[in-house]
């Protein structure tokens, strides 16, 4: 919500709701002020005080804010005053160790959207001991860690640790289907290039291959 515009971003929808209308991309509302786009395989909306919100339209967001707003933030992100010991502090500032907690503390009531809590204990997807060895392989989630691979460069930027462990909970969770390994190996390789290190041919026509779309457009005379 910015400028007086609510914009929704929603997995599979090939533009954006802004105040409910759906409007296809590129968007530029109040003269520039906020403008919707799509980068790679993000969407971006970006605001002319330098706030910028990202969307893989799968699971992965990112929230940049300028030095400015150190300290003035809260939320999911953290409060942004680089003690990283208070960055679960929930809605009522009261500061928790549980994940779990701290997301539901930040639930807000959208119409038509479901929004799960998460798991505990017993609740939680269990992983095989033989299948999570194997998706901690460098042929697998173990490519994020390995401390001579690709992502190596940018380990001292960026704990490849949370991402690794993601990676191999998610591809417990779905049984190593769909596009979940490349969508997290995705998700880390995106914030390295934010942290300013590009990390170059970690995907290859056998690997989480890149596929292109191009749009043919025909002139008649």
């Amino acid at each position: 919500m910015v400028y007086g515009f609510t914009i929704i971003m929603r997995n599979k929808m090939l533009g954006v709701l802004v105040n409910g209308e759906f409007n296809n991309l590129p968007v530029n509302l109040n003269n520039g002020a906020v403008k919707v786009y799509q980068e790679g395989r993000n969407y971006v909306i970006a605001t002319n005080f330098e706030l910028v919100v990202t969307y893989d339209l799968v699971y992965h967001v990112t929230v940049t804010v300028p030095g400015n707003y150190r300290g003035q933030v809260c939320g999911l992100c953290g409060n942004f005053n680089g003690d990283k010991n208070d960055d679960f502090q929930m809605s009522n500032n009261q500061v928790t160790k549980d994940v779990n907690m701290f997301g539901k503390s930040w639930k807000i009531t959208i119409p038509n959207v479901v929004c799960e809590n998460g798991c505990d204990g017993d609740n939680c997807p269990n992983c095989d001991a033989a299948l999570k060895a194997i998706f901690s392989k460098p042929t697998y989630c173990g490519i994020i860690a390995a401390p001579t691979g690709l992502f190596a460069a940018c380990h001292s930027k960026i704990d490849p640790q949370l991402y690794f462990d993601d990676c191999v909970f998610d591809l417990c969770a779905s049984n190593g289907e769909g596009n979940v390994l490349c969508d997290s190996i995705a998700a880390y390789a995106y914030n390295c290039h934010l942290a300013g290190v590009d990390v170059k041919n970690w995907r290859t026509p056998s690997f989480c291959r890149r596929f292109c779309y191009c749009h043919i457009f025909a002139t008649y005379v």
